[in-house]
């Protein structure tokens, strides 16, 4: 950081230093150009024309034919100070600068209480204009070479951002896989080397996760297939201990499924490309094949015939799913499911007639393993996992879920999703 301070510092005091030495040798061009003649003949009437004592008609004349402007002023007029009216008082010249460095001299009129202003260096037409000119024209190219030399500054710092702001576009999307190592010397080089380590340590925690949940999930998966087989070997067990038993493997291995889809949307993500979707079709295919296996919740749909979303199909096909289902579970008598379109988002609502969700309690809902209260829990149906792998796979579109009151008295929840990602 010291280091990137100091060369800008450098290189903008540098290029001030250029503009005004550059503005400075202008000025000085331009005044060398002005006529030494003009100079003497202005001393000369200095010199004389307090004792001619000329009329208004012959200092007009006179500036005509010299080229040097005269004017008799009162000595009034202007606010000397006291060195100067010595000086005027004794006949001396008084020489004073104007704002725009032009020299003005003044003598006091030997016959009368005023003075004569005598501007010997007057400029031709031509020269003040090209003087104006040529000073801009300076400026303007100074300030163009420091654009140019701190663009050439910057360069390398750009390109060296947008590296690393493709670094973190594949760390986001969980594809980074290695890049151009920015060069030592870089300002950026420390977080560049910082981020690069990072991704590798996420993209192995990932990995190990993967491994992890495959291996527990293939070693539970074995034992309980040997515990059921066993059962059904076992004369002696009656029928409801034989259900019960049953029914806890088949939450175990449910559990252990769930586990499974969780950690595969990664892989799904990775390995499949976004590609248009029929989003009707999709809602429609899942509401008759879930209507078939249910005769006692009535499931509506409200959506336009084709609405085409380029997405991950089959993470937007569970997610839509595990949302209906858990609606069809907690409903009383109707589910409704609605596409909507707002702006640059889609927006896929699932609402229910159920209980509800209180307010309080809806931010943890989508937390892996999360169940509200006892009128939700495993007999019901879940292990809290369903709605986390909602929430995953609507963030792999890089959009949100919603939890609201529904006006059919239940939950409503609002997938949202950018249509232009």
């Amino acid at each position: 950081m010291t280091r990137l301070f100091a060369s800008l510092y450098l290189l903008i005091i540098l290029g001030i230093f250029i503009i005004n030495w550059g503005s400075e040798t202008l000025w000085q061009h331009f005044n060398q150009q002005k006529s030494p003649s003009d100079s003497f003949l202005a001393e000369q009437l200095v010199s004389i024309i307090p004792s001619l004592s000329p009329t208004k008609e012959q200092l007009i004349k006179i500036q005509q034919t010299t080229n040097i402007a005269i004017k008799e002023i009162p000595l009034d007029d202007i606010a000397w100070l006291p060195e100067q009216k010595k000086q005027l008082d004794i006949g001396q010249t008084v020489v004073i600068y104007s704002q725009t460095d032009q020299m003005l001299m003044y003598v006091k009129s030997l016959v009368n209480n005023s003075v004569y202003q005598i501007m010997p260096m007057i400029e031709s037409p031509i020269n003040q204009p090209m003087y104006l000119i040529g000073k801009y024209l300076i400026l303007t190219l100074s300030y163009l070479l420091l654009a140019v030399v701190i663009a050439i500054w910057t360069r390398p710092v750009w390109r060296d951002l947008m590296q690393l702001s493709t670094m973190a576009e594949q760390i986001n999307n969980n594809q980074f896989s290695g890049h151009k190592p920015i060069v030592s010397r870089s300002p950026i080089s420390p977080i560049a080397k910082t981020i690069n380590h990072m991704a590798i340590h996420i993209q192995r925690l990932i990995n190990e996760q993967k491994q992890l949940i495959d291996a527990v999930s293939h070693e539970l998966r074995t034992p309980l297939s040997r515990l059921r087989f066993s059962i059904a070997l076992v004369n002696d067990l009656d029928e409801q201990k034989t259900r019960a038993i049953n029914q806890d493997i088949s939450e175990i291995e449910y559990l252990v499924d769930e586990m499974l889809s969780y950690s595969r949307i990664e892989h799904i993500a990775q390995e499949q490309k976004k590609s248009p979707v029929n989003i009707s079709e999709l809602l429609t295919n899942q509401v008759e094949k879930l209507q078939r296996g249910n005769n006692l919740i009535k499931l509506n749909l409200r959506i336009e015939p084709a609405v085409y979303l380029i997405c991950y199909g089959e993470l937007l096909e569970r997610a839509s799913q595990n949302l209906i289902t858990n609606a069809i579970r907690y409903a009383k008598q109707q589910v409704l499911i609605s596409i909507k379109l707002s702006e640059n988002n889609l927006l896929i609502i699932i609402e229910d007639d159920g209980c509800g969700i209180p307010s309080e309690q809806r931010a943890q809902l989508f937390n892996p393993f999360t169940r509200i209260d006892k009128s939700r829990n495993k007999q019901q149906g879940g292990y809290g996992l369903g709605l986390a792998i909602v929430k995953k796979s609507i963030d792999w579109h890089h959009g949100q879920c919603l939890i609201e009151q529904s006006p059919l008295g239940g939950a409503s929840f609002t997938c949202i999703i950018p249509i232009s990602e």
